[in-house]
């Protein structure tokens, strides 16, 4: 995870996409029951965790929505940071 002003290293992480339709986030362990998910760079932790409270707490509007937009990170974008 970042720290307050830290920025995470791209190349550790398999996938991006967006949690709730709202907060860019970086994936890996897709394949598992409990993948590894962290904000992406420029979001603060603060608003990945307040989405994460609100999106737990409220009835969900349709199956898949914690994850959407998943795609890989190619390897160039990955040999870039």
């Amino acid at each position: 995870m970042a720290m307050f002003f830290g920025r995470v290293n791209k190349s550790e992480w398999e996938h991006t996409g967006l949690f709730a339709n709202i907060v860019p986030v970086y994936l890996r362990n897709m394949e598992s029951g409990e993948p590894d998910v962290c904000a992406a760079n420029g979001v603060p932790e603060w608003f990945f965790d307040l989405v994460t409270l609100l999106a737990c707490y409220m009835p969900l509007p349709y199956e898949g929505f914690m994850f959407t937009h998943v795609k890989p990170i190619e390897p160039t974008e990955k040999a870039e940071t």
